[in-house]
């Protein structure tokens, strides 16, 4: 799963993953004798992202998001109550 964000992002603000060009989310589904799926961002029904903290001093972005996503012949994602502390590069 990849989550993208292009500008700097401000704490506390939701962003619509649907309604910006430069917000993506995107899932491919992998396994074993499992049919290859990759949900794109144009296939994206709904979804959010919200910065709960932008550290610049110590490069560590962290926030919540939940989208639902689909794909020609696949199941319906839908990713709910997702949570993300990870390190940035300015």
């Amino acid at each position: 799963m990849a989550l993208v964000l292009y500008n700097p992002p401000e704490e506390d603000t939701s962003y619509d993953l649907t309604k910006y060009s430069d917000q993506v989310a995107e899932y491919i589904s992998r396994g074993i004798d499992v049919k290859r799926c990759v949900y794109e961002k144009d296939s994206t029904l709904s979804g959010s992202l919200t910065i709960t903290k932008f550290d610049t001093e110590n490069y560590i972005v962290s926030g919540k998001f939940e989208f639902t996503t689909v794909a020609d012949g696949c199941d319906t994602v839908r990713v709910t109550d997702g949570r993300f502390d990870l390190p940035y590069t300015p």
